[in-house]
């Protein structure tokens, strides 16, 4: 049997530095002047993020007068079990079921 036992521990740091997140933009808009600021977090990073607790994320928006936009987010982590290939075309059955797709006969 294959099995995944116990979860993440919140609070956990995890131990990167620079915890990169390929595909995702975080985008916020200045609460004082309107101004939409983004970040691309597969180019900044989030630094030694802790599993499951706000981690702040902020710009600085210099429109003559700088002040910050800041925001939380959380790192959430999943992991699934994933059956493995016995070769690179052909995918393990495990209940032995098998699909005739040639047609009748």
């Amino acid at each position: 049997m294959t099995e995944i036992i116990g979860v993440p521990t919140v609070g956990k740091e995890i131990d990167v530095k620079r915890f990169y997140i390929p595909g995702v933009t975080v985008r916020a808009e200045c609460p004082e002047c309107g101004a939409v600021h983004e970040s691309d977090l597969g180019v900044d990073y989030l630094s030694y993020p802790e599993l499951g607790k706000p981690e702040p994320v902020y710009f600085i928006c210099e429109d003559g007068e700088d002040h910050y936009v800041e925001f939380d987010v959380e790192v959430i982590i999943g992991l699934t079990i994933v059956l493995a290939r016995s070769d690179e075309e052909t995918p393990l059955n495990p209940l032995g079921i098998t699909h005739d797709l040639s047609g009748p006969r």
